[in-house]
């Protein structure tokens, strides 16, 4: 535990930023604490920028767009180059929030990806790494000037946007006797005590010509 004098000298040369909506790009990944819970958000996507929905106030050139849901939570995002976290707002999507459904996330730390076989079909996936830790965690911070910045709108409907996709049901496997005609599954051959001394003396010698000892 870092003494006072301490924090205070790794507070004072912390970087200073401003918060932004993240998202993982295809291919790459986020570690983030969340400070909340998320909310959703009714948004239409044009060609120049996307658009929060204003309901019976939205523009018909907008609104005909179709409507996609998306939510954002405060978050603690991790920064290995700083080795700190960063308060960010993480966008979440529809098929994200299914997983993210049921947990209670504040403190919770997530691996989130976006995973697919090219940049236009993707789908955000997550895995909780951490159960939740509050103990020193800062309090969730307002999302709303964010948001703001990020759809070029001054005002923004209520959050809370139900996600119109239900929670992901997951279910254990059945055991079961195989359907008639099925052939037994290969089994693993079980290695002998000596025939993993053996390999173990292998890779030490391997290991020893790469390192160019020549010998064991």
């Amino acid at each position: 535990m870092p003494t006072r004098d301490e924090a205070d000298f790794v507070r004072a040369h912390l970087p200073v930023y401003t918060p932004r909506i993240i998202t993982p790009q295809w291919q790459s990944e986020l570690f983030v604490r969340f400070l909340d819970g998320y909310k959703g958000l009714l948004t239409h996507y044009s060609r120049e920028r996307p658009f929060s929905c204003q309901l019976g106030e939205c523009p018909d050139k907008y609104h005909k767009l179709g409507t996609t849901w998306k939510a954002y939570a405060p978050v603690l995002q991790w920064r290995h180059e700083d080795q700190a976290y960063w308060h960010m707002v993480l966008e979440i999507t529809g098929n994200l929030a299914q997983i993210l459904a049921g947990h209670r996330l504040r403190g919770e730390v997530w691996q989130i990806r976006r995973l697919g076989k090219n940049k236009r079909k993707t789908m955000v996936t997550g895995e909780q790494l951490e159960a939740p830790e509050e103990k020193h965690l800062p309090p969730p911070f307002d999302m709303i000037p964010v948001l703001k910045s990020a759809y070029s709108q001054a005002t923004l409907p209520t959050l809370g946007a139900e996600n119109p996709l239900p929670p992901k049901v997951t279910l254990p496997a059945f055991l079961g006797a195989p359907p008639p005609g099925m052939p037994a599954p290969q089994k693993e051959p079980v290695m002998t005590a000596a025939e993993i001394e053996d390999m173990r003396r292998v890779r030490a010698a391997a290991k020893a010509r790469l390192n160019g000892n020549g010998h064991v």
